[in-house]
């Protein structure tokens, strides 16, 4: 039997970040959705953040390793465009608006990655069962990796809480650190929706 695991481990010690963050830009929950395809080793994900923000024309995430397909704000009943810049050596992104944000606010951004075999971030790893190998996908967020699986705040000290939901090929498992809160099958594919975790790093 396939298994596709979705795995969280724990820090030995922290790495610190390339880039810098801004402390006024403050994550409060992450919705999650990726959809992992083991055949060809690749996975799309699409994030919102809610955010509280104190008056900054720009959010500074830590990304790198993957593409960055869309970006909004959500902010006052309005949506905001905001200018993206990478910075693969510093693995930060930065997105620039043209306006002051103050309060709360969503941020919503698609992407897609590929499962390396770094053994860092969303990766994949082989393994054989009566002389066939398999494959599977897990995660190794010990910062500061997490953020070549998504988009985020990429330090300790940034807690926030996590909804997860995973698209996988219906004949295949799935576990993370929360319970299963809902299955849902939808074509070759099921949805996998997990139970909000607790206030949390991202490394967790």
């Amino acid at each position: 039997m396939n298994l596709y695991y979705f795995i969280f481990q724990f820090p030995k010690k922290y790495v610190m970040t390339k880039g810098i963050l801004h402390t006024n830009v403050i994550p409060v929950n992450y919705d999650l959705s990726f959809d992992v395809d083991l055949k060809n080793f690749n996975f799309s994900g699409k994030e919102v953040i809610d955010l509280e923000v104190k008056d900054t024309y720009e959010i500074i995430l830590n990304s790198v390793d993957l593409e960055i397909k869309h970006a909004s704000l959500s902010y006052k009943k309005r949506s905001l465009k905001p200018k993206i810049k990478l910075d693969d050596k510093k693995e930060i992104m930065t997105l620039k608006f043209n306006e002051k944000i103050r309060g709360p606010a969503k941020l919503m951004l698609e992407f897609n990655g590929k499962l390396n075999d770094n053994l860092l971030g969303f990766y994949r790893s082989k393994y054989t069962i009566n002389k066939s190998e398999k494959y599977l996908a897990t995660t190794q967020f010990e910062a500061p990796y997490a953020r070549r699986a998504f988009p985020c705040f990429d330090e300790p000290q940034y807690k926030a809480t996590f909804d997860v939901t995973l698209a996988i090929d219906k004949n295949l498992h799935t576990i993370s650190n929360m319970p299963i809160k809902e299955e849902i099958k939808q074509g070759n594919k099921k949805i996998v929706k997990f139970h909000r975790s607790p206030k949390m790093s991202t490394y967790l």
